[in-house]
């Protein structure tokens, strides 16, 4: 791999990383209903960003290997 690419890499986890620790210790009581549905639609939500995610990073690998 290239140090451009692992620079990248490394850099998204961390970003990745920093986003979800932000997310968290920033919890607030939320003033709003939530109905049953609600919830199997944020993990709906969560999942779908993580696959999508997985996809991007296979395919944007495929890609680099491809260049060489």
């Amino acid at each position: 791999m290239r140090d451009s690419t692992r620079t990248m890499i490394r850099f998204t986890i961390t970003s990745g990383i920093l986003l979800i620790f932000l997310l968290v210790c920033a919890e607030v009581p939320l003033k709003a209903y939530a109905d049953p549905g609600s919830g199997l639609l944020m993990w709906q939500i969560v999942a779908a960003v993580f696959l999508g995610a997985i996809y991007q990073a296979r395919k944007a690998l495929t890609w680099l290997r491809k260049r060489k």
